[in-house]
């Protein structure tokens, strides 16, 4: 069978890293090429099967030029050709864009759309209604509606008009922890050196991560917690900002802004809790990695993900109004997302606070956690959950006997 996978980029983020996954568990059995839309720097950001083919279209983002509707077309016209030339199946895309140009250059093969965000709460102000008019374009025209979390497909048939019947949700898996070489990197041996508990986080330094709330509540809870440190890894968009809250707090010698760094599973390892203040998600890579790591988890309630990964036996559409030690990790309200520095806390980085001084200080509680994750890890696992992306190409494709 000939599969084409299209997204937006591979330039490095957890719909890059799923949709790599999924291909190259697929490339043994079947053709596959993985088809990024725009011309990116780093593609791809992950790594993947070497019988997966790569074929980029380098058209450069129409959201920097002035002709968007001329690069549109063009973007249509390079989709339809490269279709017609492989002859595709299936045709199974990532991410807002590349979801409304697969059902559009539609040449006789299947399409599934995967939905990667929780959009109600995702898509910008700005230019929202015609963003909103292409994804219910293709939640109609798509064979198949793949939600990344049960919130986000919710959200796809209340406000996006997916029909029900269409939609289903397919949680991420973890990728399998690669094997460690002997060679350490420059930033592995700086956090090697350090001998306090680390606190990590990973994710784009900006606005949706909402770091600052991170910075602002590890301050207030340091004094508690003398022997703890907190790393930042991510790329580097509002890095400059995140220092100014670094120093404002004075944490200079305390936090430490580090590059992204794909072996994340190493640090994970080495950490005594992970953290996430994010405004929005799909469904967590990296919170999903920590969780298989039996690595504690403090996380913010947002949509969606951290609440079915955290207190799967609860509804998602729940929101914490205070602390919430579920299940397998503790939740904690919604942050504003306000560009703060050294302003008073508000209630939400109170409550992250008092999660992460308990969190350090209570060891037990820690391996408690730990304990659950691991015994729990086995439903995101990767022969699992791509039996069930199996079981909807083969729902779409009922031809095929290679499954």
């Amino acid at each position: 069978m000939n599969i084409i996978f299209l997204i937006d980029s591979l330039e490095g983020g957890g719909a890059e890293r799923a949709c790599l996954n999924i291909a190259s568990s697929l490339c043994g059995d079947h053709q596959v090429w993985v088809v990024p839309i725009f011309a990116s720097e780093n593609c791809p950001g992950y790594p993947f099967d070497g019988r997966v083919r790569i074929i980029s279209l380098n058209i450069p983002n129409r959201h920097r030029l002035n002709s968007k509707i001329a690069m549109y077309v063009k973007e249509l016209r390079s989709i339809r050709k490269l279709k017609k030339l492989l002859k595709p199946d299936i045709c199974i895309s990532f991410l807002e864009t590349a979801n409304i140009l697969n059902v559009l250059t539609n040449c006789g093969e299947k399409n599934i759309i995967s939905v990667r965000n929780h959009y109600s709460t995702f898509l910008e102000k700005e230019r929202y209604h015609l963003k909103k008019i292409k994804m219910i374009i293709a939640n109609r025209r798509a064979d198949k509606i793949v939600a990344v979390s049960e919130d986000c497909r919710r959200d796809l048939v209340a406000n996006f008009k997916a029909p029900e019947e269409k939609t289903c949700t397919i949680y991420n898996f973890y990728r399998p922890e690669p094997a460690e070489n002997t060679g350490f990197s420059e930033q592995k041996k700086r956090f090697l050196s350090d001998p306090s508990l680390k606190i990590v986080s990973m994710g784009h330094f900006c606005p949706r991560k909402a770091q600052q709330h991170l910075i602002r509540a590890f301050a207030a809870a340091s004094s508690d917690c003398p022997n703890v440190n907190l790393y930042l890894f991510g790329k580097r968009e509002t890095e400059a900002y995140l220092r100014r809250v670094i120093a404002a707090n004075g944490l200079p010698n305390r936090v430490f802004l580090e590059p992204f760094d794909p072996d994340s599973f190493w640090y994970l390892k080495r950490s005594a809790l992970y953290v996430c203040t994010s405004l929005n998600e799909g469904f967590s890579n990296v919170l999903l990695e920590s969780f298989a790591c039996g690595l504690p988890i403090v996380s913010a309630d947002c949509h969606s993900g951290p609440r079915e990964l955290l207190a799967p036996d609860t509804d998602c559409s729940e929101k914490t109004s205070s602390i919430e030690y579920a299940e397998y990790g503790v939740l904690i309200p919604e942050f504003s997302g306000k560009q703060l520095i050294d302003e008073p806390l508000e209630p939400a980085e109170v409550f992250l606070a008092e999660a992460i001084r308990k969190l350090i200080n209570d060891p037990c509680l820690r391996e408690e956690y730990s304990r659950r994750e691991k015994e729990k890890a086995g439903d995101y696992a990767p022969g699992k959950i791509l039996n069930q992306w199996y079981a909807i190409i083969k729902e779409v494709c009922p031809q095929t006997d290679l499954f």
